[in-house]
């Protein structure tokens, strides 16, 4: 497929660009009332039926007690926002790079019925390998129906998502949008 001729874009030598450790080793549900837990468990629900290169990796998830907690890829290297907000510029190249990446990975996640429903540019880091990883997926869902539920970062919601007239994945290629123009717009 696609994926196999990506390259990450040459961003400069490592030491010049922000590289802002993101660890992702360990999820817990402890401190959290039980809407939250369900939600993290429904993440790692979601987590356990993806396997692509893009997507944070799921290594295991246990119970101690009533609280559930995961074990997940530590990917290492800031996320888009991080990056933006160093005053960094995303060369043209990296950009595109970026946004075919996020559109294989959506691309695969519809393709599995999974919504993500929460596409941002903190929800993207970028590994030490320049490859990106989508984190997060505690508003994924897994569905072949329209949904009604209003969830999300507002300034990268469809206005069908907003205004709670039944949406399916085209909210998450509005928000792809979004993140694309967001980065733009900062060179």
């Amino acid at each position: 497929k696609m994926q196999k001729y990506l390259r990450p874009p040459k961003l400069g030598p490592a030491n010049k660009r922000p590289m802002m450790p993101v660890p992702l080793v360990a999820q817990s549900a402890r401190d959290m009332d039980d809407d939250d837990d369900l939600e993290l468990m429904g993440e790692f629900e979601i987590l356990k039926l993806t396997h692509h290169p893009f997507i944070v990796k799921q290594y295991s998830v246990w119970q101690a007690g009533k609280h559930t907690n995961g074990l997940l890829e530590a990917v290492l290297g800031p996320n888009l926002y991080e990056l933006r907000k160093t005053g960094w510029k995303l060369p043209e190249d990296a950009l595109k790079f970026y946004i075919a990446c996020l559109v294989l990975i959506l691309e695969y996640l519809h393709d599995a019925n999974i919504l993500y429903r929460d596409l941002k540019p903190e929800n993207v880091v970028i590994g030490r390998d320049g490859y990106p990883k989508l984190v997060d997926f505690g508003f994924a869902k897994r569905t072949k129906f329209r949904c009604y539920t209003t969830l999300g970062t507002p300034d990268f919601m469809s206005p069908e998502l907003i205004n709670e007239t039944g949406y399916h994945v085209g909210v998450d290629y509005w928000a792809l949008g979004a993140v694309l123009y967001d980065l733009i717009a900062e060179r």
